[in-house]
C-alpha cells in the first residue's frame, strides 16, 4: 500500500521562480501525484477541486488564497517557493507582451495597453506586483503549521527538507537532479515566441468557432465562415 502524509500539497509563489522545475523534480515522487497549473483552465468549483494524494504547483493560487484557506486549510501542507527578488523581477519583465501574463490583470486597463507605459513604468508595477503576492503568501501562511520554504537558487538542501517532511517516497537523486536543468526558462527565444503565436491564433480560432454555432441565420454562419478562412490564410482578425 501506498503511503502518504499529507492529502493536499500546495506549492505557492509568485512564477518565474523555477515552479516548472519544481513540478518535473516532484515527478519523481511514487506516493503523489503531482502536476503544474493543471487547473488553470477550470472555473467555478472545480477550479480547487484537487485529488487526494497530490502535488500542486501553480502561482495562480496566490490569487485565491481565501478560498485555498476555506476548502484546505491547515489540513494540507504548503511550500512557499522563493527566489531572490530582483531575479524575479527581472524574469517577469519580460512577460509584457506575452499571452500568459499575469501583470495585465493586476495592472488593470494599463496593463492591456503596455505600449502606454515607459520601461521604468513597467518595472515599477513588475515590483509592486512581486511585493504583492509575495506579502500575500506570507500571510496566508502565517498560521500554518504544515509548511517549509524552498530557495530555488539554493533548492537541494530545501527540497530534501520537503520530501522528508511529507514523507515521500521515490527516487529523490532524480528529483533533484531536475534543478540542474532549467525548465521553461527563456521567455525571448523564438520557440517561445511561436508557441504564444500560436496560442493566440487557437483562442481567436476558438472564438470564430463558437461565434459560427451561435450566428442566428445561414448569412451570418457563411459571413463568419469567411472571416474564419481569411484568418487561416492571413492571419487578420477579420
Amino acid at each position: 500500500m501506498v503511503k502518504k502524509k499529507f492529502e493536499n500539497i500546495f506549492v505557492l509563489n509568485t512564477g518565474r521562480c523555477g515552479s516548472a522545475t519544481f513540478a518535473k523534480a516532484c515527478q519523481h515522487i511514487i506516493n503523489y501525484t503531482s502536476a503544474h497549473e493543471s487547473r488553470s483552465s477550470s472555473i467555478g468549483d472545480s477550479r480547487l477541486n484537487y485529488p487526494p494524494s497530490h502535488i500542486e504547483v501553480d502561482n495562480n493560487l496566490s490569487w485565491m488564497l481565501g478560498s485555498l484557506d476555506e476548502r484546505y486549510g491547515n489540513e494540507a501542507f504548503y511550500v512557499h517557493l522563493e527566489r531572490e527578488k530582483g531575479k524575479v523581477v527581472t524574469s517577469c519583465s519580460k512577460l509584457w507582451g506575452h499571452s500568459f501574463n499575469n501583470l495585465k490583470f493586476f495592472t488593470g486597463l494599463l496593463g492591456n495597453v503596455p505600449d502606454l507605459l515607459s520601461d521604468s513604468d513597467k518595472l515599477t508595477v513588475t515590483t509592486q506586483f512581486i511585493d504583492g503576492i509575495t506579502s500575500s503568501i506570507n500571510l496566508f501562511l502565517r498560521d500554518k503549521t504544515n509548511m517549509v520554504r524552498v530557495d530555488i537558487d539554493d533548492p537541494k538542501k530545501t527540497f530534501t527538507k520537503f520530501w522528508q517532511l511529507i514523507e515521500a517516497e521515490g527516487d529523490l537523486e532524480k528529483a533533484l537532479s531536475e534543478f540542474d536543468v532549467r525548465h521553461n526558462a527563456n521567455l525571448t527565444s523564438p520557440e517561445t515566441t511561436r508557441a504564444d503565436q500560436a496560442f493566440q491564433r487557437e483562442i481567436r480560432e476558438k472564438i470564430f468557432n463558437k461565434r459560427i454555432s451561435e450566428a442566428p441565420s445561414r448569412s451570418e454562419r457563411l459571413k463568419l465562415k469567411f472571416g474564419l478562412a481569411l484568418f487561416k490564410i492571413t492571419g487578420l482578425r477579420s
